[in-house]
């Protein structure tokens, strides 16, 4: 009998261990989520300054703003959708904040496009990419 109780204490304590292992990665995934987010809020924001005096520009760049926190979304709930019905496990919800930290890292590298002044005016394919107007 002794043995079994100590066998069971094992077992249980290391359960709450990986449980605990498990929502401290969750909760580090979230951080690094936090971190990518706030990354790409302050691209944008750098953008919509650079860009202030190109009305059309700063109204398209919303619009696609809008409409890339859609798909992200989308995405996100075609990788995993399920994820209100059934238990993925706390692995799943590590994996789900991970893909949308990957989706907004892209999204981050995207932006920065804009940020890089271009001066060769014989490149139309650029479009708007780097053609802010200097104060």
């Amino acid at each position: 009998m002794r043995i079994a109780s100590i066998i069971f204490l094992l077992v249980f304590l290391s359960i709450k261990s990986q449980a605990q292992t498990t929502s401290q990665m969750v909760d580090e995934a979230h951080k690094e989520l936090d971190k990518a987010e706030e990354r790409l809020n302050t691209v944008y924001k750098r953008i919509l300054e650079l860009y202030k005096k190109d009305t059309l520009f700063i109204s398209k760049m919303r619009k696609a703003e809008r409409l890339w926190i859609q798909f992200r979304d989308a995405e996100i709930e075609m990788k995993y959708p399920h994820m209100g019905t059934l238990d993925y496990g706390q692995e799943g919800r590590i994996c789900l904040v991970e893909y949308k930290l990957e989706l907004t890292e892209a999204r981050e590298r995207k932006l920065r496009q804009w940020l890089v002044r271009n001066i060769d005016e014989t490149n139309h394919c650029n479009g708007s990419v780097g053609r802010y107007k200097d104060e």
